[in-house]
């Protein structure tokens, strides 16, 4: 499905992906999913053939939004030009108190689904008060602790701008082991590849990991995080888990796992289909208990 304009105000722009509500027979009150990319891919990130969590999610008869973040796609907002994850938070968080009223009526609550940078974002969004019901955060794709091993990859980079790696490099970073990915996947995913803003690289790779750790414990909401056991970007390991367990462990139902056999981009490995089953079942259950 292509990209829809979803806001279109003088000031204030956003595009994405979205699927009519069709809820199921049922008399509960299902979640609004918010699902938000990460660097250098547009909302098309969720709406992937054969992986598509917006197909998934439509399918459960859950509300279900992609936004295109800030700088992406056709988002855009007056006196938002530099592309930090502080400006892309706010945005996020004006975007969806713009569209909740769209759907109050059949949503129980917003659960957030945050992929890499998209990750980063729904926890900062998680840990300060909203104007509409934040019932969950489910996020992948960035961890505590950077690789250090590519600290010298992303600072070749000018400050400021928006840079497009070969799509050869890109799979590297997206991908884990090739027997984990079905044939044919990163052919489809190759052209949603997008340039991505340098100042989203630096600050994922410093501010994020500075922040991370007084973030969670702030956040008030169930949390599920998970890192893929191949991921190129983060360090992974049964340490950073528990950490990451011992920062959530104040709310109840938060959790914090390893997924075998993946790589960056979870969703678009063999195991994509039951990492989204299990994203969805959590958000059903945030929106059960809150």
């Amino acid at each position: 499905m292509n990209s829809e304009l979803l806001i279109d105000e003088p000031a204030f722009t956003a595009s994405g992906r979205t699927r009519a509500l069709q809820r199921a027979l049922t008399t509960d009150r299902c979640p609004l999913i918010v699902a938000i990319h990460g660097g250098g891919f547009t909302s098309e990130y969720f709406d992937i053939s054969g992986c598509s969590l917006i197909e998934r999610a439509a399918a459960r008869g859950y509300g279900v939004i992609a936004l295109d973040r800030l700088g992406y796609g056709r988002s855009r907002a007056a006196g938002k030009d530099v592309q930090t994850l502080a400006a892309n938070a706010e945005w996020i968080s004006e975007a969806i108190d713009r569209l909740w009223t769209q759907f109050q009526e059949e949503c129980a609550g917003v659960v957030l689904i945050g992929h890499s940078i998209g990750a980063a974002l729904a926890v900062m969004l998680a840990a300060q008060p909203q104007s509409w019901p934040l019932a969950g955060v489910a996020v992948s794709g960035a961890g505590l602790t950077p690789n250090p091993a590519l600290h010298s990859y992303f600072e070749r980079f000018p400050a400021d701008t928006w840079v497009e790696t070969s799509a050869e490099n890109k799979d590297r970073l997206m991908f884990g082991n090739p027997d984990d990915v079905k044939s044919g996947v990163a052919e489809l995913v190759r052209p949603a590849y997008v340039p991505i803003a340098t100042r989203e690289l630096l600050e994922i790779n410093t501010v994020w990991p500075q922040n991370a750790r007084a973030l969670l414990t702030s956040v008030e909401v169930p949390v599920q995080f998970r890192l893929a056991e191949q991921d190129g970007l983060w360090v992974v390991n049964d340490e950073e888990i528990q950490s990451l367990s011992d920062l959530l462990s104040r709310v109840t139902g938060s959790s914090a796992a390893i997924v075998s056999h993946a790589g960056h981009c979870i969703d678009f490995h063999n195991v994509g289909p039951q990492f989204q089953d299990d994203q969805l079942n959590f958000a059903l259950g945030c929106c059960r208990i809150s």
